[in-house]
């Protein structure tokens, strides 16, 4: 995956919102996209977020009801 061009993609066509990404490439995206509040990663690096969001994202990834 290039996450060089994935970045310039979501800048390209205007994508704002909470990206849904693997938690490994939320380091990237928040540094990329650095102050932009609107464009932030689900899930970093440190899996920071409530309790509730980190159980959606692990059942989003391993369930087709999450």
């Amino acid at each position: 995956m290039n996450l060089e061009r994935a970045g310039d993609f979501i800048a390209r066509n205007g994508i704002r919102g909470r990206f849904f990404n693997h938690f490994e490439l939320g380091g990237y995206l928040l540094w990329r996209f650095w102050p932009e509040r609107d464009r932030l990663p689900f899930m970093d690096v440190h899996q920071a977020g409530t309790r509730r969001e980190r159980s959606a994202y692990t059942q989003a990834l391993v369930s087709p009801a999450g």
